[in-house]
């Protein structure tokens, strides 16, 4: 009940009313979840499945209340929605340039194999993923963080270019969700930063600025690791990592959110996945998780007569090639972004901060900072230099009109919620 009261008090802020549709039945187009409020931070009241009715008693924004099976909660608007092109796991399966993960290789992964594989290989701590991934986020704290800023303005998104490599990569959600666990499980190795107020606020931001996002049907949650380098990573499925030495160089709430938008770019346009494109072999099996119950008894292999189409589909051979795309999308993501991801991100994640109503020029400010400092060829050794992103960042800033009078900074309230941090990272 306590949730339901945050929910109302969480709607009036984050979405405006549209017309409401009662008792409309619809079905899911893609594989989604219910959740306890129209937002993806909030709790999964149950998952939901192509092909499933749901009666819909309210719209609003992006986000819809419906019922089923005897149960209600908020459905995102993208799980009516067929999949784009070069996203959805069914759009593109012809295409020669897209790499497609099959039901095959998820249903092994699912089953531990991969994981447990993938742990005792890079010494990761798949327990520390869990607790980040089932990380509450107060509605109230996003409430009080959405009633500072100005209204969305939907347009600041609506002028930006076709990102580079678009339609290129098909991944599915459930595999790409797998992907991010094991390099999350890699990255925050660390360990987390001793305060929970602090982690909660920075999580609260990135609820407003993913919200914002083409992808805001996506748990995004941020970890901070109590690392005293400064860096940042954008992992598939939605998870971020922040480093305690990054969270360090940031002044106020936009520098923030910019940051956690740059990263969430690299979320929201497949950075790091672009490589599945470059692999000869495509997976094109749709249906397999039943099937998998009988691995390892003594039967006959149930995707044989898919090895001719898909290659090997053998348990082995799927868990290889999960660690091989694993380990591929690792070396990318932590230090070899293409030098058109960087710049792309920048712009992006001003963009998603810009139409959440903090000031975009922010991101310049942060930049500018880590400069003056003398850390860029260091920290951003694989980055285009800082001056190729400043410059380029302005540049779009100006071009595409993401800045506004209206946009805030937030100054006092990041010093506020992060006073908790000591130079150590704890409390």
């Amino acid at each position: 009940m306590r949730r339901v009261r945050f929910s109302l008090v969480f709607l009036a802020v984050l979405v405006v009313a549209s017309s409401v549709v009662v008792g409309a039945e619809r079905a899911i187009r893609r594989s989604s979840t219910m959740r306890e409020g129209p937002a993806s931070f909030f709790p999964v009241v149950m998952p939901l499945e192509p092909g499933m009715q749901v009666s819909v008693t309210e719209t609003r924004g992006n986000w819809v209340q419906a019922s089923a099976g005897g149960r209600s909660g908020w459905i995102a608007h993208l799980a009516f929605e067929p999949f784009s092109a070069g996203i959805g796991y069914a759009g593109m399966l012809g295409s020669e340039k897209a790499m497609v993960i099959s039901s095959v290789d998820i249903a092994a992964a699912t089953k531990g194999a991969f994981e447990a594989n993938y742990a005792e290989t890079h010494k990761a701590d798949f327990a520390r993923v869990d607790t980040l991934e089932q990380l509450i986020i107060p509605p109230v704290l996003v409430s009080r963080i959405l009633q500072s800023l100005p209204a969305p303005d939907p347009r600041v998104l609506a002028g930006l270019p076709q990102p580079p490599f678009a339609n290129n990569v098909i991944i599915r959600a459930d595999a790409e969700h797998l992907l991010g666990r094991a390099l999350t499980a890699t990255l925050i190795s660390p360990g987390f930063v001793e305060s929970p107020e602090a982690i909660a606020y920075v999580n609260a931001v990135a609820a407003v600025v993913g919200a914002r996002t083409p992808r805001y049907d996506l748990p995004f949650r941020v970890a901070l690791t109590d690392d005293p380098g400064i860096n940042g990573f954008g992992l598939p499925g939605g998870n971020v990592v922040l480093t305690r030495g990054m969270l360090g160089m940031i002044r106020n709430e936009a520098e923030l959110a910019c940051q956690i938008g740059h990263e969430i770019a690299h979320i929201t346009l497949y950075h790091g996945l672009r490589e599945f494109q470059k692999r000869g072999t495509h997976r094109k099996s749709d249906s397999a998780f039943d099937e998998l119950d009988a691995m390892g008894a003594d039967v006959d292999d149930p995707f044989a007569e898919l090895n001719a189409l898909t290659g090997d589909t053998s348990r082995s051979g799927v868990e290889a090639d999960l660690t091989r795309l694993a380990n591929t999308s690792y070396l990318k993501i932590i230090g070899k972004r293409a030098r058109e991801d960087e710049l792309e991100a920048d712009l992006f994640g001003a963009a998603y901060a810009a139409a959440a109503g903090y000031d975009p020029n922010a991101m310049i400010s942060y930049l500018e900072r880590v400069r003056e400092l003398g850390m860029g060829p260091d920290v951003f050794r694989h980055h285009p230099s800082l001056d190729d992103r400043i410059t380029a960042l302005r540049e779009g800033i100006r071009r595409y009109r993401l800045a506004s009078r209206t946009h805030v900074l937030g100054d006092e309230r990041f010093k506020l919620e992060t006073a908790g941090l000591d130079a150590r990272g704890g409390q």
